[in-house]
């Protein structure tokens, strides 16, 4: 379905006669389009307040459209995938050839929501400007490719779904479709400041501090280099800066790797303005960790750690940091691995400077849940000046 309140356009019609059509300026107003419905296997609706085109060309055969320079104003793009599609039968029909090169876009106040259950319960993109620069579609190969896309003003979420309403999801394979391969969208460059942004699960509500189940960044700034998508697999390798809610200041480097099942870090590095710099390498699985404690867990680091930051980031040590000097900096190393009722630490150790210096080893059970915390920890180390921690000897 296409509607639109106004079209004003200026076309040659003389380079029909040679399979092509030249449009000098176009101008849509309160245009609509939608491909399926909520019933069917995917459904994709755009609406947008105005869209300014100048110049453009369309050839025919193949079909390829060729945009110099396009303007959108208040868009909003909502694509919603069916997990159980009316059985049809299957579409043997290669798609028709379709290449659409882009010089440049500009959008303003645009909007992206997506639904993908049982994957991806929601994810959001409010844009207030940003502009697109070499882009090309290619419809029989499935691909995307953008060289630049950067502005201002982002808020993005990624709101994962409950194990309650994964397991309540039918899922029926799609037959509509010809055996293709996914799409497979490529980004050579992102850069956007003033960024907001959300990673949780619906529903969950976070714990003081950092709560690696909901974190929340604001006034930030992200880089992003060779991003990849393919399905439900993500590839970031990003430079990120901002607050989280926890209150520390971060700046983040290294890439993150979003499947179906989980999370993935590679090799990230983690500095803030209070002086921590930390290396971390590890995975988490996708869910709600209070609700199901058995998601897999991995994480691998070390570096230091500014006590002023352990003190936002775990609330939980303020009492044991607050007798430290206030630019004192913990070393830390830490390998372990399970999941919040099974976790095991093959390594885990803590140097205080001038205080105490620890290792530890074992397991921990029920890790979420004090009332019924245990576990089984060897340790060893140096004690020194113990005065910090008076009070609680």
């Amino acid at each position: 379905m296409i509607r639109a309140g106004s079209l004003d356009a200026d076309v040659a019609l003389a380079p029909l006669f040679a399979g092509s059509v030249d449009v000098r300026r176009a101008s849509l107003r309160q245009g609509r389009y939608q491909i399926g419905t909520r019933d069917s296997a995917t459904c994709i609706v755009l609406n947008a307040g105005s869209i300014e085109l100048e110049p453009a060309s369309v050839r025919l055969s193949p079909l390829h459209i060729d945009v110099r320079h396009a303007t959108m104003a208040d868009g909003l793009v909502d694509l919603y995938i069916n997990p159980c599609p009316p059985p049809s039968p299957p579409n043997t029909e290669p798609p028709s050839p379709l290449t659409i090169d882009a010089g440049r876009i500009d959008l303003h106040n645009f909007t992206y929501r997506m639904n993908l259950m049982p994957v991806i319960d929601s994810l959001g993109a409010h844009i207030d400007y940003a502009r697109l620069k070499d882009g090309h579609i290619d419809l029989v190969a499935q691909t995307v490719d953008v060289k630049d896309f950067g502005g201002h003003g982002m808020n993005v979420s990624y709101i994962t779904p409950t194990a309650e309403a994964i397991a309540a999801t039918v899922v029926r394979p799609d037959t509509t479709t010809s055996a293709t391969e996914p799409w497979t969208v490529r980004l050579e460059h992102v850069a956007f400041d003033s960024l907001q942004a959300l990673y949780t699960t619906r529903g969950y509500n976070p714990l003081p501090g950092m709560d690696f189940g909901y974190i929340q960044l604001s006034d930030g700034s992200l880089t992003v280099d060779n991003f990849y998508n393919r399905a439900t697999d993500v590839t970031v390798p990003l430079r990120l800066s901002g607050t989280e809610r926890c209150g520390v200041h971060l700046d983040l480097d290294g890439t993150l790797k979003v499947s179906e099942t989980a999370l993935n870090f590679d090799n990230v590095s983690l500095s803030t303005t209070s002086g921590t710099q930390l290396t971390a390498t590890g995975m988490m699985g996708s869910g709600d960790p209070v609700s199901d404690p058995h998601l897999p867990l991995q994480l691998t680091a070390s570096g230091q750690a500014a006590c002023s930051d352990l003190s936002l980031m775990f609330p939980f040590m303020r009492p044991y940091v607050a007798g430290l000097h206030r630019g004192t900096m913990l070393d830390a190393d830490i390998d372990v691995r399970g999941n919040m009722a099974q976790l095991d630490i093959s390594r885990l150790r803590l140097d205080v400077p001038g205080s105490l210096r620890v290792s530890a080893s074992g397991r921990l059970a029920q890790v979420l849940d004090p009332s019924r915390l245990s576990g089984d920890i060897r340790l060893s180390g140096n004690i020194g000046d113990l005065s910090p921690w008076h009070k609680y000897l």
